[in-house]
């Protein structure tokens, strides 16, 4: 019976702690360092919010566009014809077969095909890769050429 009564102490005491604290009041448990990280949190994200609210405003007006660091390939276009014709591929033989000449490759989902079809070695098309502005080295991935301008 002790027991049940400490327990309804503490929870009065901590339901007194969260009144005064929504009403601006210090309280003095270990609650209140926690309540004050949260705080803390809340003013940030708000600045955050205000600031970002602020530029949106700005950016919208200028419409600016971003200027990449580097060249990005030139890749060959996929058509919304061609993952229909894909997909119906798929449906009737269960996997697609590369469309170029001497090029072996076959795929199970149009997803992965439409990633080789971009830059298939056997194609006529060379789509070149990206390549950074200032020092003209080449990378065949995005995460390349990010790597490099990072470093």
């Amino acid at each position: 019976m002790r027991a049940h009564a400490l327990k309804e102490e503490s929870a009065q005491k901590l339901r007194e702690e969260a009144v005064k604290e929504e009403n601006g009041e210090e309280t003095p448990t270990p609650m209140r360092k926690r309540r004050h990280a949260a705080e803390k949190a809340r003013q940030i994200v708000k600045k955050m919010a205000s600031d970002i609210a602020e530029s949106g405003s700005k950016s919208r007006d200028s419409k600016k566009e971003t200027v990449l660091p580097y060249k990005v390939p030139d890749f060959l276009p996929v058509t919304p014809e061609m993952l229909s014709t894909w997909k119906q591929e798929l449906k009737k033989n269960g996997f697609i077969h590369c469309e170029f000449p001497n090029c072996p490759s076959r795929f199970d989902d149009w997803q992965a095909y439409r990633r080789h079809y971009i830059r298939c070695p056997c194609s006529p098309h060379d789509p070149g890769s990206y390549a950074c502005l200032s020092c003209s080295k080449e990378y065949s991935t995005p995460e390349g050429i990010k790597w490099h301008n990072q470093t």
